[in-house]
């Protein structure tokens, strides 16, 4: 059947190549060599990248003390005054957080 559809197409195409339609590979076969690895960026959770977090705490595990003290300011009060009278407390949570090499 594939030499019918050859001289079919070969017939009314002139240089056709049957197998340049082909492309032939497996499950097994590696990746292209052009595409790159994806590159591996900051992690502040890994102490060798981030020294300043030697246990490689999470963001959510970080500095549970200005932490818990800012989520019960802004249960307290409601939306409209939360923003300005615990503005003190999220500002003492970022820079803990800072401190622990977290980018924010």
């Amino acid at each position: 059947m594939f030499d019918r559809v050859s001289a079919l197409f070969s017939a009314s195409t002139p240089g056709w190549d049957p197998f340049s339609l082909v492309q032939i590979t497996a499950l097994w076969s590696p990746t292209p060599a052009s595409t790159p690895p994806p590159a591996k960026g900051y992690d502040p959770t890994d102490p060798k990248q981030n020294p300043l977090n030697p246990q490689g705490l999470k963001p959510c595990c970080a500095c549970p003390q200005t932490k818990s003290a800012r989520d019960d300011c802004f249960l307290k009060f409601d939306g409209s005054e939360a923003g300005e009278k615990c503005k003190a407390l999220v500002q003492e949570h970022v820079a803990c957080m800072r401190s622990l090499g977290f980018k924010l």
